[in-house]
């Protein structure tokens, strides 16, 4: 596999994880509700929370890519959303939760960002349109932690054990690609 090859397949690592890490955690929603015993308006304002985070992000990670690259600057996002992934199953209080969320958001919009901006990079060296099977990762991130999570609850597993295999397993693979 060539640099450009590993690149491409890195992008689409990056992409996978992102929306892999939005349905690990969406899935424990009803379970949420239940063990801090929230209302659905609450889980909603606490979902707008997380919204809030990835904005924050959004707004700001720009200017890491300029200083540092696109490339490195997913790497970051990437392992800061790793690492945000554990924390909404160790919230036992709502304004826990919401901090924990917030954070997850964070991770999440930063990476979208640092993604997308690496993948027109790697586009633009491919010198054809592959942007589109970068997105379409992320949709089968969705499915995987969709999936996963699902199967995980059916299991009876905390959400916070399988959180924490979620956080590793994306600590795992933005750490492997780093170099890709």
């Amino acid at each position: 596999m060539n640099n450009l090859q590993k690149a491409r397949f890195a992008v689409f690592a990056y992409f996978t994880i992102a929306g892999a890490a939005v349905t690990f955690w969406a899935v424990h929603i009803p379970v949420v509700e239940n063990k801090l015993e929230i209302s659905h308006s609450a889980i909603g304002a606490l979902l707008l929370v997380f919204g809030g985070g990835a904005l924050a992000a959004i707004q700001s990670v720009g200017s890491l890519i300029d200083r540092v690259g696109s490339r490195t600057a997913t790497f970051i996002s990437g392992t800061f959303m790793g690492v945000m992934l554990f924390l909404p199953g160790l919230a036992d209080t709502p304004l826990l939760l919401g901090i924990a969320l917030f954070l997850l958001g964070v991770g999440v919009g930063s990476t979208d960002v640092a993604m997308n901006a690496h993948a027109v990079e790697v586009e633009k060296a491919y010198q054809r349109p592959i942007f589109s099977a970068f997105h379409a990762m992320w949709s089968f991130g969705g499915l995987i932690g969709a999936t996963l999570g699902g199967l995980a609850l059916a299991a009876g597993l905390e959400m916070q054990t399988t959180l924490s295999i979620a956080a590793v397993a994306t600590l795992a693979i933005a750490v492997s690609m780093r170099s890709w």
